[in-house]
């Protein structure tokens, strides 16, 4: 196969691919026809428009085959799993559904694709069906409808118009896959951007953040007592071939302002008169000790700090008062716990400058100080020995722990620096990375068990206070169905932390979700000598039609009475036909084709199998626990139809930009209701927890190549067998929360 890809190298070229079109007529909210997939739509309205404009420039897209095309940002677009282009969703939707203006997307209006042998005969017997008694009228419909309908059905058995569809194994793939160097690959040797720059500005400085920062065995400076005074110098432990032992001093800049930390102010003289209590002639103070010119330096100091906690003889915090809420303030601000935590004495010591101090070990800070803190609680048995935390444990109960903590931000990184101090190994800080990004190569340098692929997998708090923001760079640790990250062993890999909060995922098994019509869905019945029996009778009515004809043309009485025989029996299966076909096509399914079909809204399930399959005998269930909006049967681990749906109760609330939409799973035959801002047009199974798969569904986005996860389902563990495995994927970590969860 060739590969054309467009040459942008010339000066028209690129003023064609690189400028603005208008998109207007994909907002005008008319009904179109759409020759690619032959059916009618309604196209979005404009206030649905990439941020309300009707222009857009064009963006680049290499697809999997390596094609580079340019196309605007206009509706909302899916990978097609025919071809591997990005191309326009319809997505179909109930008249519930279309009543309320869409989102970026197509819509059509939700039908059917049941067989229609199968769909004709449910219809002439449906008066009978689902009854146990039945009237005259029942009969005389039922009559009246097979008359019309049993010669159409022999017609369409014995001259059939189209071939069934195949029985594949595999729901459709997702032909996708990331072109883009990762900020940040796990091997970095090899994956990373070739001859990349491991060098950032910020804020007109320049930052190396290549490799990791090694153990400050010694601080750079101290603060030497002298009977002259006292005076800042370089720490003289190299030269001497001893270590000088010295104190760390702990405040607040909320307790103590710049007049107080002047050369002959208070916290110098408590910091002065601790040392000499305790025998020393040093101490350590962070303004004093810290290269206060911003810059590379700078940034390494305070990155090194936990060491110098590490190697101090003690911990003295100065506090103006010994109050509980003084004490209180000290412990509420973010940095001073790796202080608390990391001090190798476990007594901790609080002076004031009128002389009182007070001790309190690390366990007893919880209490006292940190107001009831249990992540703290925790973090200070781990860090005094008393208990052992795992890696997954430390990490998830040092974020708890530091983000309900106080900090004045100096990046959107803060709250992972803080906890590189609490890990082996930590990355250079890169002041232009946001939250996520920091976090996510602080877990991939450390052996976190995982935490970036478990937290892929669970499903967020929807972030009511900023409306669900899409530009999420922060880690979330509850898990809205439930799930500890322990509890999930994760089926694939991040590769690599992109730009934003994007990771590129590995070895992902998926499927891509098919919403612009019910496919025609091959399927497997047991043989039984029922349904043999009703596909002979059906089969043969004309040929006994004809048998009987030819002999009731004899001129012999007995031949022609054995004619009409056989005519009347040609009759009676030719107008059975109707129940034959049900026989034969609508009974229990033992296999069918898999596939991940959508639509916007929700139906009764009886409605979906109809569509489906063209009658309703029970096919379909609902999953009992794979969303947040399914019910569960009370006796047995079954799912019950939500009642808003089944009965005549209100639709619950959602959040704000969020919609219903419905999911059907032929592969293991289970219906699903969820709810998400976009539809989804791809599912990627990333996990396992509690005997079932984690599968994270996401929309497309053309224009930076990127999959956003959407919501995330607990769906039957039988759906592996039938998803096809990918490498390289690009994914947006999350749309639904903008807070870390406490």
């Amino acid at each position: 196969m060739a590969i054309f890809e467009v040459d942008i190298h010339s000066d028209v070229e690129r003023q064609k691919h690189t400028g603005v079109t208008d998109i207007s007529t994909e907002f005008d909210g008319e009904r179109h026809w759409s020759w690619a997939k032959w059916k009618h739509y309604i196209a979005p309205a404009i206030g649905a428009a990439p941020d309300g404009r009707t222009t857009s420039q064009l963006y680049p897209h290499r697809d999997i085959l390596s094609r580079k095309t340019f196309r605007p940002k206009d509706v909302l677009r899916y990978i097609s799993p025919t071809d591997g282009k990005p191309t326009r969703a319809l997505i179909q939707a109930t008249d519930e559904a279309l009543s309320v203006p869409s989102g970026d997307w197509r819509r059509r209006k939700l039908d059917g694709n049941a067989p229609k042998l199968l769909r004709i005969s449910t219809w002439a017997l449906q008066e009978l069906m689902g009854k146990e008694e039945y009237t005259p009228s029942d009969w005389a419909i039922t009559a009246g409808r097979v008359l019309i309908t049993a010669p159409l059905l022999l017609l369409m058995v014995s001259f059939p118009m189209s071939s069934p569809p195949p029985l594949t194994g595999r729901y459709k793939a997702f032909p996708g896959r990331c072109w883009e160097y990762p900020k940040y690959a796990r091997n970095e040797l090899l994956d990373a951007k070739p001859d990349a720059a491991r060098e950032a500005t910020y804020r007109s400085q320049s930052y190396n953040f290549a490799g990791e920062y090694t153990r400050q065995l010694r601080p750079r400076l101290l603060i030497f007592l002298r009977e002259s005074g006292a005076f800042i110098a370089p720490d003289p432990s190299s030269e001497s071939k001893s270590d000088v032992p010295y104190l760390f001093i702990s405040y607040t800049r909320e307790h103590f302002d710049p007049e107080d930390r002047r050369a002959c102010g208070p916290l110098y003289e408590v910091a002065g008169r601790m040392t000499r209590e305790a025998g020393l002639e040093a101490y350590w103070l962070d303004h004093m000790c810290i290269t206060q010119e911003k810059g590379v330096e700078r940034s390494d100091d305070i990155n090194r700090i936990s060491d110098v906690i590490r190697g101090a003889r003690q911990l003295v915090v100065v506090v103006p008062d010994l109050r509980p809420e003084t004490l209180a303030a000290w412990g509420g601000r973010m940095w001073t716990l790796p202080e608390a935590l990391l001090c190798p004495n476990e007594l901790i010591k609080f002076c004031t400058p009128s002389g009182h101090s007070t001790e309190k070990s690390k366990i007893t800070l919880a209490n006292e100080v940190w107001r009831g803190d249990q992540p703290g609680r925790l973090l200070a048995e781990n860090f005094s020995g008393s208990l052992s935390l795992g890696r997954l444990e430390l990490i998830k109960t040092g974020l708890e722990a530091l983000s309900s903590r106080r900090t004045e931000r100096f990046s959107d990184a803060d709250l992972a620096y803080a906890l590189m101090g609490l890990l082996g190994h930590r990355p250079r800080a890169n002041p232009t990375d946001n939250q996520f990004q920091a976090l996510a190569r602080l877990s991939l340098a450390n052996d976190s068990d995982r935490i970036v692929e478990r937290m892929m997998c669970m499903l967020p708090e929807y972030d009511t206070i900023d409306g669900g923001s899409r530009l999420n760079n922060k880690f979330v640790l509850n898990d809205q169905l439930g799930a500890n990250l322990w509890d999930i062993e994760p089926l694939c890999q991040v590769a690599g932390v992109c730009e934003g909060s994007a990771v590129i995922l590995d070895g992902c098994r998926g499927a891509s979700i098919r919403w612009k019509e019910i496919p025609g869905i091959a399927y497997l019945h047991r043989k039984s000598w029922k349904r043999t029996f009703a596909a002979l009778g059906l089969r043969s009515g004309a040929f006994w039609f004809l048998f009987g004809v030819s002999l009731a043309a004899v001129q012999l009485s007995s031949t022609r009475a054995a004619g009409i025989v056989f005519i009347v029996i040609s009759l009676i299966l030719t107008f059975s036909s109707p129940w034959a076909i049900v026989i034969l096509y609508g009974g229990k399914v033992w296999g069918a084709a898999p596939w991940l079909i959508g639509f916007e809204g929700t139906l009764p399930i009886r409605e979906i199998e109809k569509m489906t399959f063209g009658n309703a005998i029970g096919r379909f269930s609902y999953a009992p626990s794979s969303s947040l909006w399914q019910e569960k049967d009370p006796d047995e681990r079954i799912g019950n139809g939500p009642a808003w749906i089944e009965g005549s109760e209100p639709k619950p609330q959602l959040p704000p930009g969020q919609r219903f939409f419905t999911l059907i799973d032929t592969g293991t035959m289970t219906v699903t209701v969820f709810s998400a801002e976009r539809p989804p047009s791809m599912a990627l199974i990333v996990g396992r927890e509690g005997g079932m798969l984690r599968v994270a569904l996401c929309h497309y986005e053309r224009s930076t190549a990127t999959l956003y996860k959407e919501t995330v389902l607990r769906m039957e563990t039988p759906m592996l067998n039938y998803a096809g495995k990918f490498s390289y994927q690009k994914t947006l970590k999350s749309l639904l929360s903008d807070e870390i969860s406490r």
